[in-house]
């Protein structure tokens, strides 16, 4: 699906992660050029490949984990120049989240949220790497950031490697409603997080 820049205007970027290569995979992807046109959006289209819940956005500012870097070694571009044609393409400014190497998907939205301008929801530190600390101390110190850590945790026997078992700031906004999941296993911090 493209991604929305603003109340009319969308992206549509490649889809082609890193972590969905396999035959069975690449079938089971649209062709946006095809499916877009069906569902009447009509968005401009960039070379980049991104998948769209890697960008986490706020009016004029957008997240996106530095995985980005990983995904796009193909076109040739620099850090920066990348990092430009990203902010031209979401017609926003682009702050790089620090990437989770051991995470296969490494989505914006399983680490960050933005709350308003000024406030980010987090993933609680505690259990964090020391290096995603000190890089979103960084981005904290940067543009002034206020951070709310939220719940979360690493469940003892995940199944799927792809999977988001434990991420409550992973959760769907839709207007003024917010659909927080709900995990009901061991370790499980669902109280913690809904109250």
């Amino acid at each position: 699906m493209p991604v929305q820049i603003s109340e009319e205007n969308f992206v549509q970027f490649r889809y082609e992660p890193s972590y969905l290569k396999s035959v069975e995979d690449i079938l089971t992807r649209s062709d946006p050029k095809l499916v877009n046109p069906d569902n009447s959006f009509n968005p401009g289209y960039s070379a980049i490949n991104l998948d769209g819940g890697n960008v986490v956005r706020d009016k004029e500012k957008v997240m996106i984990t530095a995985r980005v870097f990983r995904e796009n070694q193909n076109l040739e571009l620099t850090r920066e120049e990348l990092r430009e044609q990203l902010s031209h393409d979401l017609m926003a400014h682009v702050i790089m989240v620090p990437e989770h190497p051991s995470d296969e998907i490494d989505h914006a939205v399983g680490n960050v949220r933005f709350l308003d301008h000024d406030t980010v929801l987090i993933n609680e530190l505690k259990l964090e790497y020391k290096y995603w600390k000190d890089g979103i101390e960084k981005i904290r110190e940067d543009y002034g950031f206020t951070f709310i850590e939220v719940p979360w945790f690493k469940p003892r026997y995940k199944k799927d490697s792809l999977s988001a078992i434990g991420i409550y700031i992973n959760y769907l906004e839709v207007g003024n409603l917010i659909i927080l999941p709900k995990f009901e296993i061991e370790g499980t911090r669902d109280q913690e997080t809904f109250t």
